[in-house]
């Protein structure tokens, strides 16, 4: 039986094996982490901020914190929702990540995306956290 998240200005499901944590100091966000290691965060930021500009800054942060980042930019729809982002991959303990950062513009706020963990996690899971963006994404106005 999956469980449901409300807070945020969002509303989705996401399955019951997995763990979410919030925080709403310094920037609000969810921590969503699968039972392998995988994990999702939407971050929410003042639409003050643009979502090109979200993605440029967490991307940054990616690029500063470990070595030899490999970024290409990347495109995603959710029903009629188009989201820009980034794909990156980089090496880590001698495993291979990739992270996704996405985010849209809601009327009140800009929502930013990371999708992360080992290559072989996330092929199996994108799926799933494709499932999650999705419920999400028909809880907004």
């Amino acid at each position: 039986m999956p469980e449901t998240y409300r807070g945020l200005g969002l509303v989705f499901l996401y399955p019951e094996t997995w763990t979410l944590e919030e925080s709403l100091e310094d920037e609000a966000a969810i921590l969503l982490e699968s039972p392998e290691g995988a994990f999702m965060t939407i971050t929410q930021l003042p639409s003050e901020q643009g979502p090109r500009e979200a993605v440029e800054k967490a991307s940054q942060v990616m690029i500063e914190e470990y070595e030899e980042v490999e970024t290409e930019d990347i495109v995603r729809h959710f029903g009629e929702l188009k989201m820009d982002g980034v794909q990156q991959r980089f090496i880590y303990l001698d495993l291979v990540i990739s992270s996704q950062i996405l985010a849209f513009k809601t009327q009140d706020w800009t929502y930013v995306i990371q999708i992360q963990g080992e290559d072989r996690d996330i092929d199996k899971l994108n799926i799933v956290f494709d499932a999650v963006i999705t419920s999400a994404m028909q809880s907004l106005p």
